[in-house]
């Protein structure tokens, strides 16, 4: 039970979608999420003072934050498939201008491979943080026509978070690898892709932080699976985690 509410607690944190209907006040009128009909299963479509402005077929739409960046109002809103295959949203900004009409702005790299999105306002650009990717830290800044994403190699101090390494022990060496043993006594099949696809997500948004080495946890999770017995989290934190 411990790792079921685990699992569902983390995926509230790094998901954070609701898909519910949504609407931000900006100085050009009132912008709203909404389904393009009554019985329509995806919420689709952006509407600015209740006329259409943007609708994608098939995705789940969601309004994040809203800035003013001179005489533009900054709409930033995601869109998820809502299946496993979306585990974090692709983000977009929609441009709000007196005498033209709503535009929508977005990158193809312009997403979060570990969940974070944390934007604020830098003067006259918007930076949204989007957390590690491939122990690299990832940003985009807007300055009001287009998106630059740019790729940090991690400074010395950074480190992969201990609660984040700690949750990937507890849901896999000390969890589900053992699991693994009632299916296949030998583990001589064992894949983490059949995992459950919570445990699959969860692994793939931590494993982009610095210092995670996937190798080593594939060897310690076929070594608890065979003995049934996790090795010590002081050992998985510095072979998988890079903690010391």
């Amino acid at each position: 039970m411990k790792y079921l509410v685990t699992i569902f607690l983390f995926l509230l944190t790094v998901q954070g979608m609701t898909h519910a209907e949504d609407s931000m006040q900006t100085r050009f009128g009132l912008v709203e999420t909404a389904r393009s009909a009554p019985n329509a299963m995806y919420i689709d479509t952006i509407t600015v003072n209740e006329k259409l402005v943007y609708k994608v077929e098939d995705i789940f739409v969601s309004l994040k934050n809203t800035f003013e960046l001179g005489d533009k109002d900054v709409v930033l809103f995601g869109t998820n498939c809502g299946g496993n295959s979306c585990p974090f949203d692709e983000l977009h900004f929609l441009i709000l201008q007196k005498g033209r009409k709503p535009k929508v702005v977005n990158h193809s790299d312009f997403i979060s491979s570990d969940g974070t999105e944390k934007p604020k306002q830098v003067k006259d650009a918007i930076v949204v943080d989007l957390g590690y990717d491939a122990g690299r830290r990832k940003k985009a800044t807007f300055d009001g026509e287009k998106i630059a994403i740019e790729f940090e190699a991690p400074g010395k101090k950074a480190a992969m978070k201990n609660k984040d390494c700690k949750w990937v022990y507890d849901n896999t060496v000390d969890g589900q690898c053992i699991l693994e043993r009632e299916e296949d006594k030998t583990c001589g099949k064992l894949d983490m892709n059949y995992f459950p696809g919570a445990v699959r997500r969860g692994v793939a948004a931590i494993s982009n932080s610095p210092g995670f080495n996937h190798d080593a946890l594939e060897k310690l999770c076929l070594a608890a699976c065979k003995s049934g017995k996790a090795e010590k989290y002081a050992v998985f934190k510095r072979s998988v985690c890079g903690i010391k």
